[in-house]
């Protein structure tokens, strides 16, 4: 079976999961503060878990917020260790990605699909360049209610959450509305939540945007499968990394509940043809510039950091641009 089948579909761990499964079953407490928040799906906290694990020091700040130790619990690993290794190298991959993108070609401007609890918009907004996370309601108004605990108020000015369904049109509109100039609009571990209708919606909005306000459309959505499997063969070896995926599957399945038949692509290209249907340029860069300043890295050896070095050289980012 295909990489990008078996991979995409499980490692994908957003807050917009838990939006499309209606999957919103748990209370989830501050745990420094007391307060309650909304609630939010079991998987809702991982990322911020497995970012937190990989050293990500906003992270860690955040997960004062949301806790995942206790659903992470609720199905035990045969190998806790390399499956928490493994996942927070991938997370940090991910989130690091795309995070050095935007701010590589000095971009000022984010739109931030589905961007559930993660900690990008609190760093951007921190750093002075204006961020829109878009999100469904119930996730928006949770987010809503921690971000000024991160943000003075002059910070709070580069955020905000717009809630909106990427799909429609209107919606997508209203939150992009003040942008001004060109936007990098990222996606993080969302497409594969779509069929092929709501892909084909996302996309018209997003080269309406484009076209109106320049920039790109970034994601390594699309290189998801490769990016966990092969980086992980890279530190672990082949044996041990369908071990840990298979501990991974048994994570996810036994917490959430998706369907992802007819939203996976079975190749790249047929990823890239649907891509270039919509006016889409597509541009193939490398993941990261330096792997080894993850600070997940920070417990491997020589060795498994050159070869992950050498690995996030491949061209795992997918950027695009309106034609």
């Amino acid at each position: 079976m295909l990489k990008e089948k078996i991979f995409v579909a499980i490692f994908a761990v957003t807050f917009f999961c838990a939006t499309i499964c209606g999957n919103f079953s748990q209370k989830v407490f501050a745990e420094e503060t007391g307060a309650e928040f909304e609630s939010v799906s079991y998987t809702a906290p991982i990322t911020l878990h497995w970012l937190s694990k990989a050293g990500v020091p906003e992270a860690i700040e955040f997960l004062g917020t949301l806790s995942a130790a206790d659903i992470l619990k609720k199905v035990p690993a045969r190998d806790p260790e390399r499956v928490e290794k493994a996942n927070a190298i991938y997370q940090e991959m991910h989130y690091t990605a795309l995070n050095e993108y935007i701010e590589s070609q000095g971009y000022k401007n984010i739109l931030d699909l589905g961007c559930g609890v993660s900690p990008r918009g609190i760093v951007m907004a921190r750093k002075g360049i204006n961020y829109v996370g878009v999100e469904l309601p119930a996730v928006a108004e949770a987010v809503e209610e921690y971000v000024p605990m991160f943000l003075d108020d002059d910070q709070l000015k580069y955020f905000t959450i717009a809630s909106a369904d990427f799909t429609d049109h209107d919606a997508m509109m209203a939150a992009a509305k003040n942008i001004d100039g060109p936007v990098c609009i990222v996606s993080e571990l969302v497409l594969v939540f779509l069929s092929r209708e709501q892909q084909d919606a996302l996309f018209k909005n997003v080269h309406e945007i484009l076209k109106e306000k320049g920039g790109c459309f970034v994601t390594s959505d699309y290189t998801t499968g490769e990016l966990f499997w092969d980086g992980t063969a890279e530190i672990y070896g082949e044996i041990a990394t369908r071990r840990i995926a298979e501990d991974t599957v048994r994570l996810y399945a036994g917490i959430s509940e998706t369907d992802f038949s007819g939203t996976i692509f079975d190749t790249h290209k047929e990823a890239k043809d649907f891509i270039a249907a919509h006016n889409f340029n597509l541009q193939e860069v490398p993941l990261l510039i330096d792997a080894s300043k993850l600070y997940s890295v920070k417990s491997l050896n020589d060795t498994q950091i050159n070869k992950l070095k050498k690995f996030a050289k491949k061209k795992l980012l997918w950027v695009m641009t309106a034609k």
